[in-house]
């Protein structure tokens, strides 16, 4: 499966350059675990990163959208749900989705899921994040 969403024209705010935040870390963020799983920094440069994510079964991240970055989520393993800007779809092992700058998106996994989330944009920036409530 490969679901492509496409953006919301609203420019929100000008975040600063997350790529070049990392940076300035001594050491850069590499792992971090998170309520709802974990995540490694497996690839950094000036306008992507490529980070491998792992959720533990019954978690999600929460409902938020980006305005400087498209994502590209590949699921490893496992199985659960993706909601992008209310669309409810199951994924699997295989499937790729496609979520374009602005879109509201989320996964909720079923069992451990593990995927690679590649995000491309001039700004990758950990501010660019913006959370909503989402509803059932």
């Amino acid at each position: 499966m490969s679901v492509t969403f496409y953006p919301k024209n609203e420019d929100k705010r000008l975040p600063a350059n997350k790529t070049a935040y990392a940076r300035t870390l001594k050491p850069p963020i590499q792992y971090q675990k998170k309520s709802w799983g974990t995540f490694q920094v497996l690839d950094l440069d000036t306008e992507s990163m490529t980070i491998k994510i792992t959720l533990n079964p019954e978690c999600q991240m929460c409902y938020h959208s980006h305005d400087y970055r498209n994502e590209i989520w590949v699921i490893l393993s496992g199985s659960g749900n993706v909601i992008v800007d209310g669309l409810k779809e199951r994924v699997t092992s295989g499937d790729v989705i496609s979520i374009e700058a602005q879109c509201k998106h989320t996964i909720i996994a079923k069992t451990q899921m593990q995927m690679v989330e590649i995000q491309m944009g001039k700004r990758i920036d950990v501010h660019d994040k913006i959370k909503y409530k989402l509803e059932d």
